[in-house]
């Protein structure tokens, strides 16, 4: 079920020290400001806890499928690993959830509609309604997070673990 998510796993390899790292992450990321209203000076918002960090690209548009991203920082031979999920926010999740749901239920019931009684163009909306939702979620989501991918690799010197 959770490979259906919208939900990336990436392992950023560098030769960057973990201090480094640390510290090119601190350089790009601002604290978020009261109500999130306010010009940004940095890429990110969020923060670092220890080797730990939650962050966010800065935007100046309304994207619900932004992926908020957590990683760790670990020292490795010959460089550093950071190990990075991204997802969108829960509360988007948890609605396109009960969005689906209602979805394939109608979807259901005209496929059910459809053995019974003659064919209409409306038994195709809630079909319709299912792609749309799938490109939405997926479209939206992908969109940005192969934009914070390529600037974690820009400001990290890191190349994407396979």
């Amino acid at each position: 079920m959770l490979k259906f998510l919208p939900i990336e796993n990436i392992v950023f390899k560098t030769k960057l020290s973990k201090e480094q790292v640390l510290l090119r992450l601190s350089e790009n990321i601002e604290a978020k400001k009261t109500f999130g209203i306010g010009n940004y000076s940095k890429p990110y918002i969020g923060y670092i806890t220890g080797n730990n960090f939650e962050i966010e690209r800065v935007i100046n548009y309304r994207n619900s499928f932004l992926p908020q991203i957590k990683g760790n920082v670990y020292s490795e031979l010959g460089g550093t690993r950071i190990n990075v999920k991204m997802m969108p926010v829960i509360y988007v999740l948890f609605f396109m959830a009960i969005w689906f749901g209602g979805v394939i239920i109608g979807c259901l019931a005209m496929f059910f509609i459809l053995f019974t009684e003659e064919f209409t163009p409306f038994i195709l909306i809630p079909f319709i309604m299912l792609v749309f939702g799938i490109g939405l979620l997926y479209g939206a989501f992908k969109t940005e997070s192969s934009k914070s991918k390529k600037d974690l690799m820009r400001i990290l010197e890191a190349e994407i673990e396979q």
